[in-house]
């Protein structure tokens, strides 16, 4: 059976198991896929993530696996800057303006999601301020210990891969090349 068959057939077998156990279309799953030292899966009943809830996109379907990437100018994104984030993740830290503001600026330079870093190890609500409803990507919000190590990855040009979305762990199919050189990996267990 050739490579691409079987990831058809996996994805869909995949994507057909999760979805007869969702319950809704909440995003309940943050993994850190690469560098090697922070691997870890986070679920949304932890003390660690949270998700719009009024505002951005839900992700219905296979998760969104894509590399992570920094603001090049403003840390905060509060103005648009020049960077590229055509289909990144982008780690952007919180202060200084709206959390929907942000996530704008990043959905208009081609991110296909946005973790928002809290400066403490702390989650709140993210309101969708005066853009909200402009913004139809994932918007998540990390504690300071999940979301610094990230970002400092990011500076340090290390290879920052993650995955959002409903499956669980062991359900995350690579169609592109693997961060681990493989065509398939599993997650180790969860946090």
């Amino acid at each position: 059976m050739k490579v691409s068959s079987f990831l058809l057939i996996a994805s869909i077998v995949c994507f057909w198991n999760h979805a007869a156990k969702a319950q809704n279309s909440d995003i309940a799953y943050l993994s850190v896929l690469s560098p090697n030292r922070l691997i870890k899966v986070y679920h949304k009943d932890s003390s660690y993530f949270r998700a719009a809830s009024s505002w951005g996109a839900l992700i219905q379907g296979p998760n969104l696996v894509a590399s992570a990437t920094i603001p090049q100018t403003d840390a905060f994104l509060c103005n648009s800057d020049n960077s590229d984030f055509n289909g990144k993740i982008v780690l952007i830290n919180r202060g200084t303006c709206e959390f929907s503001t942000k996530a704008l600026h990043a959905q208009n330079l081609g991110a296909i999601a946005v973790i928002i870093v809290n400066f403490e190890n702390a989650l709140l609500t993210m309101g969708a301020g005066a853009v909200g409803n402009q913004v139809h990507i994932p918007v998540l919000f990390v504690t300071k210990d999940v979301g610094t190590p990230l970002i400092e990855a990011v500076k340090n040009q290390e290879s920052v891969v993650l995955s959002i979305g409903n499956s669980p762990e062991g359900c995350l199919l690579y169609t592109s090349p693997s961060p681990r050189d493989g065509l398939l990996s599993r997650m180790p267990s969860s946090a």
